[in-house]
């Protein structure tokens, strides 16, 4: 069938579905380097816990300190990952729209349409 002419509302849906989305990606993006530094404070703390005359005191600290680091990033990124999935299910509602409105369109046929829309976005963002 090739391209089609899909309606202004479904097309501006989609933008606003992607640029959520890469907001998101965005954010995920920017916790990175909160990851890196714990993913190396854990690495510290396993290689001290293997010399034999460690301070108890101080090890028990870090791991304090580590477990408080690992929650306050996982509060940071779970409200990232619920919006991430609550635009999924926008995607496959649209997706349901646009194929009630053009049941003979194939997926296909609707990415390459959509494809122009998305990939003037996309290149406005720094995450892929």
């Amino acid at each position: 069938m090739g391209k089609i002419r899909i309606e202004k509302r479904f097309i501006d849906e989609s933008l606003r579905i992607r640029k959520e989305y890469l907001n998101s990606l965005t954010e995920l993006k920017d916790k990175e380097s909160n990851i890196s530094k714990i993913k190396n404070d854990i690495l510290e703390s396993y290689n001290l816990a293997h010399v034999n005359d460690i301070d108890k005191e101080l090890m028990e600290t870090k791991i304090e300190k580590l477990s408080n680091d690992i929650k306050k990033l996982q509060n940071d990124v779970e409200p990232i990952i619920i919006d991430i999935n609550n635009l999924k299910n926008d995607a496959d509602r649209l997706f349901e729209k646009i194929k009630e409105k053009y049941p003979n369109v194939t997926k296909e046929d609707l990415i390459d349409s959509l494809s122009p829309h998305i990939n003037n976005i996309d290149k406005d963002y720094d995450v892929f």
